[in-house]
């Protein structure tokens, strides 16, 4: 029984979508479902995941509408009309998500509320390294002293990875540092 639909925006980016894929494979949760939101990517796309789909054990479906302009929220809502659960996950077609991203959703999961998460933004250099074998080992997800000293010279991502790279497995404490605002 699926808990959940896991659905990707991508245009264009087959590199990342391999990695983020890859990091699919590896989660700790496999009750989900992804359905990959296209927005007119073309041939080489389509040609990749059809083969990823041969080896894959991931209940996946492409959803896919031509290029005639930026339309991501459309191809979004096709991908909802297409989803088989009640609870929907969004990334980001460059987004790799930790192995137990699902898991955290699915467990965490409240009616009637958001879940948002956060993204880690590295820095060029950490970003070219990563590779399909080293998120299938999950090095990726092991910080090292290294990482905070490399995104600390890169301004751009400087604060968001010694902010937001972290991950907090306690539920009270990651309820105290990501209070809720209620309205």
């Amino acid at each position: 029984m699926l808990k959940a639909s896991l659905i990707i925006s991508v245009y264009k980016k087959i590199h990342e979508l391999e990695l983020i894929l890859s990091a699919l494979t590896i989660q700790s949760n496999k009750d989900f479902e992804v359905l990959i939101a296209d927005d007119g990517s073309g041939d080489n796309m389509k040609e990749y995941i059809k083969a990823f789909q041969k080896t894959s054990n991931l209940v996946m479906k492409h959803v896919y509408q031509d290029d005639i302009g930026f339309r991501k929220n459309k191809i979004l809502n096709s991908a909802i009309l297409q989803s088989k659960t009640d609870y929907i996950i969004f990334i980001d077609g460059d987004c790799i998500p930790h192995s137990s991203f699902v898991n955290e959703h699915i467990t965490n999961k409240k009616p009637n509320t958001v879940l948002c998460g956060r993204r880690v933004n590295l820095s060029k250099r950490l970003s070219e390294k990563i590779n399909k074998e080293i998120i299938l080992t999950k090095e990726y997800e092991k910080i090292k002293f290294t990482h905070f000293f490399d995104s600390w010279r890169d301004k751009r991502v400087r604060s968001t990875f010694i902010e937001e790279g972290l991950v907090f497995k306690n539920k009270s404490l990651r309820k105290f540092l990501s209070r809720a605002i209620r309205i």
